[in-house]
């Protein structure tokens, strides 16, 4: 069985002090759509399909 891997705001905040990829990403992205929405979409698109990404999510605490 795999890990449950479930959308948290800070954790997603907390990736983008440690990712500079990430929070550029996410500094392009909210420029067009409010917080909530550019987390959970960075979340869905780089989170979920990036096996390195998603252990960097899974292991922050």
């Amino acid at each position: 069985m795999g890990v449950v891997v479930k959308f948290e705001k800070a954790k997603m905040q907390s990736l983008l002090e440690h990712d500079r990829f990430l929070r550029e990403t996410y500094n392009d992205t909210i420029q067009v759509m409010d917080e909530e929405e550019a987390l959970r979409l960075l979340y869905d698109v780089m989170i979920l399909k990036e096996p390195l990404q998603q252990n960097a999510y899974l292991h922050l605490t």
